[in-house]
């Protein structure tokens, strides 16, 4: 299906509402969207998005959603080395964060700043 925008020659193909160019249709006020399942046969969850996958493009709900993109990130990682902890363990780097905390104190604010008497500052 081709549209006749006025300011766009690309085609819209399918239901399609939107286009590159920024144009949308018009819907009607109070209409329901279409029920989309999630691609996972074992669920019908509605999906929120539509992610493209190596088999193809595919509708996932928000678990499924967050399930490819943990997966993308954990090759990611592997890929690049980045799957072991780090030696230190978090109980020792407090502790060394806490020593380092009491040999530095806080910082006072304004310390080289005198205080002003009222009326001081009136012309």
């Amino acid at each position: 299906m081709v549209s006749n925008r006025p300011d766009c020659d690309s085609p819209l193909y399918g239901t399609a509402s939107k286009c590159r160019c920024g144009w949308k249709a018009v819907g009607k006020a109070g209409a329901v969207p279409e029920f989309v399942a999630c691609a996972h046969s074992a669920y019908s969850y509605p999906a929120i998005c539509r992610v493209k996958l190596p088999t193809g493009w595919a509708n996932l709900c928000r678990q499924h959603y967050d399930a490819h993109w943990g997966d993308v990130a954990r090759a990611y990682c592997e890929a690049r080395g980045l799957t072991r902890r780090p030696e230190q363990s978090c109980t020792d780097w407090l502790a060394r964060m806490g020593a380092w905390a009491r040999e530095h104190p806080p910082f006072q604010g304004r310390q080289a700043v005198r205080e002003r008497e009222p009326g001081e500052d009136d012309e």
